[in-house]
């Protein structure tokens, strides 16, 4: 079996892709909104009423006081799990309402 030269894995073409036309922002806002639903838990996600990603800021809309708290002391680490998880600087900063 013959293997080619110029083989790449799919993920590595979509970020290439990705980076090249003007659909980067929309992408990140996607996998943001993946990650959060896939690793945040049922009840963090009922209590999350919005969630979006604008100039590398990530807005959450929580209907809880405690969780507003929660998230606002933890935001950093979360911070750093998401984009350690997403392969970049997806998230510069945190802001919960």
């Amino acid at each position: 079996m013959f293997k080619k030269s110029n083989e790449q894995k799919l993920g590595d073409i979509l970020k290439q892709f990705s980076s090249k036309r003007k659909i980067k922002p929309g992408y990140d806002q996607y996998r943001v909104k993946k990650w959060w639903h896939e690793n945040m838990g049922g009840m963090i996600n009922e209590q999350t009423s919005g969630i979006y990603l604008k100039h590398k800021a990530l807005y959450i809309s929580v209907s809880s006081a405690s969780l507003r708290s929660e998230l606002n002391m933890s935001r950093d680490a979360l911070r750093e799990k998401i984009n350690r998880e997403l392969d970049g600087e997806v998230v510069e900063k945190i802001i919960v309402r």
